[in-house]
């Protein structure tokens, strides 16, 4: 707005200096006073006209300039301008896209340090949950017989898409420790560590927590918190929080006792 008021007050003052530079005679006052009213309508036509074609002149888009072409010199005279309007906007266009990359990358950075914060503070939060209910579990006597050790196999739900299946050797031993190891067809093996187990409040389940640690990906922790259904077919229902920001939940159902030596193998072999 502050161009088009510039243009056209220029215009106005342009169409005056005209006017008062032409010689002309003296005329009585009713006639200078059309002369005045003529001149004034002309002054506000030519100041719209420069208003509106600056107008059309600031919302006609930028031609899109290719890498290497587009724009050029062209021959005979004036070769030197159209290639200085060229590189004026070439520079002006890269220097947008560089600004507009900046800002890309810089919100991309932003967010990403953002995200990392919050699962920082969200892993804390559920390593604080586990720590209170291992020491829940700890209080509590064993009145119940532990759920069946052995082959587990199952799937997870996981918040990054990276739904996996899992096969873990769990062990619930009678002092209500658990101890085991698996393998996740996507993270590869671990070991489970900070295992407890026991049943609370009367339930008919029992209440499982432990932790899972990976050494692939640069090494990570997987805090499991969930349920044993010790009537009928042995399974367990648990969610569970990455230290990589992953979420989610999974499914185990008892295949056998034992031991899995094929896990075990896989585990070993990397």
């Amino acid at each position: 707005m502050l161009v088009l008021l510039a243009l056209a007050t220029n215009a106005f003052q342009l169409s005056t200096h005209t006017l008062q530079a032409t010689s002309a005679p003296v005329y009585s006052r009713a006639a200078i006073s059309d002369v005045s009213a003529s001149s004034t309508k002309h002054n506000l036509r030519a100041a719209g006209t420069t208003a509106l074609a600056a107008l059309a002149i600031l919302t006609t888009p930028m031609p899109a300039f290719a890498k290497g072409g587009g724009g050029g010199g062209g021959g005979g005279g004036g070769g030197h301008s159209s290639h200085s309007r060229h590189y004026s906007r070439s520079s002006s266009s890269s220097d947008s896209d560089f600004g507009t990359t900046v800002l890309v990358y810089g919100g991309v950075g932003t967010l990403q340090v953002a995200k990392s914060v919050y699962d920082d503070h969200v892993f804390k939060k559920a390593k604080a949950r586990q720590k209170a209910l291992l020491f829940q579990l700890a209080e509590s006597p064993i009145t119940s017989p532990s759920p069946l050790s052995g082959i587990y196999r199952g799937g997870s739900k996981e918040s990054d898409n990276g739904d996996q299946d899992i096969t873990s050797t769990l062990n619930f031993h009678e002092d209500g420790t658990l101890t085991g190891y698996g393998y996740d067809s996507e993270d590869g093996s671990y070991t489970v560590t900070d295992g407890r187990w026991a049943v609370l409040d009367g339930s008919l389940q029992a209440t499982v927590t432990w932790t899972e640690r990976y050494s692939s990906r640069g090494g990570f922790e997987v805090l499991v918190q969930g349920s044993a259904v010790l009537d009928g077919v042995m399974r367990i229902n648990a969610r569970f929080t990455s230290s990589k920001g992953v979420r989610g939940t999974f499914a185990l159902r008892w295949l056998r006792s034992g031991v899995d030596n094929a896990t075990r193998n896989m585990g070993s072999a990397q």
